[in-house]
């Protein structure tokens, strides 16, 4: 009970400080390649039956570091990964997540999938409102902060970020952010 009431200030903290934007002060240059390793060893501390794939886009992988290049906030960034990849390794059928980095129209993109059992279409739309569950969600832990967090930290790195899924195969997770040169 004191770990899920201090996960819950933590989130709520965050979500407070990703609503007031960023400053100046706590933007660099950031590597989402870096962000994306680093979740994926956080994820596998938290719980070794998650598993994290990660593939890097061809034109990405032979290109120059500067091609993953964000400007923001690292640790606000961090958390909106993993929140992501926690997600998609929870909901999956297997725990696993797929991860797609790559950099396209000058845009870093990062695309999420998992083999789960999907987003009801009537939960779709709400996913992104904070505290809000859908009823595929209610025996897997959680606040419902998590996504509208995720959200707010990317639309204030002027990034998108959509969401897509069928009960079939799984839900697609898809950020956007774009390269630190066009911020």
């Amino acid at each position: 009970d004191i770990r899920n009431l201090s996960d819950l200030s933590n989130n709520l903290l965050l979500l407070a400080r990703a609503s007031s934007g960023i400053t100046d002060k706590s933007v660099d240059y950031i590597r989402m390649d870096e962000i994306l390793w680093q979740a994926a060893e956080d994820i596998r501390k938290l719980n070794k039956d998650f598993t994290v794939n990660i593939k890097i886009g061809l034109d990405s992988a032979t290109g120059d570091a500067e091609q993953m290049m964000v400007l923001g906030n690292e640790s606000l960034l961090r958390t909106a990964v993993l929140n992501i990849v926690e997600n998609s390794c929870k909901y999956s059928d297997d725990h696993s997540a797929d991860v797609l980095l790559d950099c396209v129209d000058n845009k870093v993109t990062m695309t999420f999938t998992d083999r789960g059992k999907g987003i009801p279409p009537e939960d779709l739309d709400k996913i992104f409102e904070p505290f809000y569950r859908g009823n595929n969600s209610k025996t897997v832990p959680g606040h419902g902060i998590g996504l509208s967090l995720v959200q707010k930290i990317i639309q204030n790195h002027k990034g998108t970020i959509s969401i897509s899924s069928d009960n079939s195969t799984g839900t697609k997770v898809i950020v956007e952010l774009p390269l630190a040169q066009y911020s």
